[in-house]
């Protein structure tokens, strides 16, 4: 019950005349709601949807260095170590910075990752021995003293620490910050490696969640039924375990091929088809006609 601050009433007998009864487990997050409008739409958001947990995706941190100084490099760097070894494009890949990362797009600062990763036993991938790679250990040679020093390294200080899920750095995968201030989701199809400072989304119906993530109904969602509280009025934090608490609508074929045409299209860039797609979101949740206003008039889609 919440208290309006305006009642003249006995606050057991304005408790009984204005209370809500919520369900609630020691599974879920606990989130204190307003009215009666938002417990029918989280309970209709929680009967429709599956929590993230429940997909068939997997979310982990970016490539952790423990010295980017030496391993993440600019467009310089990199010309000069092709130039002295062709070979040593070979584990130089483009890098996206969490800072970088817009909502559908990314801005390209045009930084690149020294990938000396520590292979992977479970896909049979070894290491990456750096002598036979002489331009870049001698660029890494030059900061060995804190590369022998830092905790995260390999099987030498050259090497990244290991990293179980390193395969899926090279397939499509959806790339996002944790803090933002406002649902900033980019899908990666061409192998960008991200470092720690951000996080990948790996799996399936990739396209169809960037789209649901990137929407302003589910970032209401999220930050007002799943986030823990967020960060303030503006702010959006991302954190992995209320994020695989978020039930979105696993979408059948048909639904998944209208919004893969809105991704290939590229509607997210008209304002027009962004609207719709939040009410055909609304749509997809099954509220009624009060509730889906409820919602624009939070997300501001309407006064």
């Amino acid at each position: 019950c919440i208290f309006d601050g305006k009642s003249t009433d006995e606050l057991s007998v304005f408790v009984e005349r204005k209370n809500t009864i919520v369900s609630y487990n020691g599974n879920e997050n606990w989130c204190l709601l307003e009215n009666r409008i938002e417990l029918a739409i989280k309970s209709k958001i929680d009967r429709l949807g599956v929590p993230l947990s429940n997909w068939n995706i997997r979310i982990n941190y970016g490539i952790k260095t423990g010295y980017n100084k030496a391993f993440i490099i600019d467009n310089t760097i990199k010309a000069d170590l092709i130039r002295q070894d062709n070979k040593s494009a070979d584990i130089i890949r483009p890098l996206l910075q969490g800072k970088d990362i817009e909502r559908y797009w990314y801005k390209n600062s045009k930084k690149y990752i020294i990938l000396t990763h520590n292979g992977c036993s479970q896909l049979n991938m070894p290491h990456v021995d750096v002598n036979e790679y002489p331009a870049i250990k001698n660029h890494l040679d030059k900061y060995y003293k804190e590369l022998v020093t830092r905790k995260d390294q390999g099987y030498t200080p050259y090497n990244l620490r290991s990293c179980s899920y390193m395969d899926d750095f090279f397939k499509p995968k959806i790339i996002y910050s944790e803090i933002v201030q406002k649902p900033q989701f980019y899908l990666d199809e061409n192998n960008l490696i991200p470092e720690a400072s951000s996080f990948i989304l790996s799996g399936e119906h990739l396209k169809y969640l960037c789209i649901m993530l990137n929407s302003k109904v589910i970032a209401y969602f999220f930050k007002k039924f799943y986030a823990g509280g967020g960060l303030g009025d503006s702010g959006y934090r991302y954190k992995k375990k209320f994020l695989l608490t978020l039930p979105i609508i696993q979408p059948t074929h048909e639904i998944e091929r209208e919004f893969n045409c809105f991704y290939e299209r590229k509607d997210f860039h008209s304002i027009e088809k962004l609207n719709q797609l939040e009410n055909y979101i609304l749509q997809l949740y099954d509220f009624n006609e009060e509730e889906k206003h409820y919602i624009l008039k939070e997300i501001k889609l309407i006064n």
